[in-house]
């Protein structure tokens, strides 16, 4: 009997007990979970940065997206919230658009092409009081955009990764045409009309351009793993961001390691060799952690 007994004891403590360590694992992680959304929720700095290895933070943040403006050490960018933003190297302000995911200079002072959640591309601009208005071209299916090098034209990736150009009328009305080459999934503007900068789906980084009848053609730099790219200010020159979030200047073969690391989006700044760029935020992991072994050694 009191052998049963004691397996019946045993039994109930081997169930609280497991009962506990469960209820222990669920807590961290709910918590963890609500760790790593804090997280990522943090807003990321923008900073502002050179080819030689300076930068400084301009004490804005919250961008995912940047674009050059038409001015010196001026950008557009694109909130989390999908709010499109313009900004200088300290200041900033709420153009009053939303809803964009993905921006690209226009090629005039304080105006850009945008493309919207819903993949369709707009153009927009922005008074002297900084308030926005936008137009839908009627072009849709992108998910990025970038400067072609004349007023109102752009290059586009669509979602298939296919590369088209496409342009504005005076009554904001857009026309494209497919290039012909495709596997995209980064462009930028290369400092000449019709011509660009791109990375394909595997990293490498491709040098493109059309010709008057709109056909393109495209050579491997010979450079890979990049993920983000950015004119420089000079002709065929580029910022790069790598994987590993490393900031690289580029040209048509040559490369070279600014330095800076730790970023996740880059964008021209208007002057030769320098760019804006968003950091990296850290995420939560290591609160994550902290609060796991915490629970554990109270069990102890």
């Amino acid at each position: 009997m009191r052998n049963n007994e004691r397996k019946l004891t045993g039994n109930f403590g081997n169930f609280f007990e497991r009962s506990f360590l469960m209820k222990t694992v669920v807590k961290i992680l709910v918590v963890g979970i609500v760790f790593l959304c804090l997280g990522s929720a943090q807003a990321a700095p923008l900073h502002y940065i050179d080819a030689f290895g300076g930068h400084g933070d301009t004490g804005l943040d919250g961008y995912v997206d940047l674009a050059y403006r038409g001015a010196e050490n001026a950008g557009f960018g694109v909130k989390t919230d999908g709010s499109l933003y313009w900004f200088g190297t300290s200041s900033e302000g709420d153009t009053g658009l939303d809803g964009y995911v993905e921006i690209g200079y226009r090629g005039t002072n304080n105006t850009g092409f945008g493309v919207k959640t819903d993949g369709s591309v707009y153009y927009f601009g922005i008074n002297n009081a900084g308030v926005g208005s936008e137009d839908d071209t009627g072009l849709d299916g992108y998910t990025h955009v970038a400067y072609r090098g004349t007023n109102n034209t752009g290059f586009g990736v669509k979602t298939d990764g296919s590369l088209y150009y496409f342009s504005v009328n005076n009554a904001g009305v857009g026309s494209e045409d497919d290039t012909g080459l495709d596997d995209y999934v980064e462009i930028s503007y290369r400092g000449s009309e019709n011509a660009g900068f791109g990375v394909k789906t595997d990293g490498s980084l491709y040098y493109f351009s059309v010709n008057n009848a709109g056909v393109g053609s495209e050579d491997d730099t010979g450079l890979d793993d990049y993920v983000e790219i950015s004119y420089r200010g000079s002709e065929n020159a580029g910022f790069g961001i790598k994987t590993d979030g490393s900031v690289y200047w580029h040209g048509y073969n040559s490369e070279g390691d600014t330095g800076l690391d730790g970023y996740a989006e880059v964008g021209y700044r208007g002057a030769e060799n320098a760019g804006f760029a968003v950091v990296v935020p850290e995420p939560a992991t290591i609160g994550l952690l902290t609060l796991g072994f915490g629970l554990l050694r109270r069990r102890r």
